[in-house]
């Protein structure tokens, strides 16, 4: 994506996999640190109400997840980790899907609303909200 009015070019997203409830996150870069922050956040926001993250699975094309810092994280707080085959996005297709979900509602929703691209990150925000 291209910047933003907050200057975010890229975004995460967690899935709940028993509920399917979806969080996103924009990012300004995809450095490491940044998204350990992310993480670090989401899993807060998640142990607020009592629970906890169990695992967590990524695809295997990035490597922002599968390093030692971000494994060494996982550890710390006893979540497993689960890495896609290389090159299998259909083993991923949770996120797969919503990603596309996410991308095809911001698209309708900015052409309808008739928005520049800089405001991509609110319309994503409205339409995992509205998911």
């Amino acid at each position: 994506m291209k910047d933003s009015i907050r200057g975010t070019q890229y975004y995460i997203i967690y899935i709940d996999d028993c509920t399917r409830y979806t969080e996103v996150y924009f990012l300004i870069t995809k450095t490491l640190e940044e998204i350990s922050v992310k993480f670090c956040h989401h899993q807060s926001w998640v142990k607020t109400p009592g629970f906890h993250i169990k695992g967590f699975c990524s695809d295997n094309r990035s490597r922002e997840y599968s390093n030692l810092t971000f494994l060494g994280l996982l550890g710390e707080k006893g979540i497993t980790f689960k890495l896609s085959p290389l090159y299998t996005q259909q083993k991923n297709r949770t996120a797969e899907r919503m990603i596309w979900t996410l991308n095809s509602k911001t698209q309708s929703i900015m052409l309808d609303a008739n928005l520049p691209i800089i405001f991509w990150p609110e319309a994503i925000s409205t339409a995992c909200y509205l998911h």
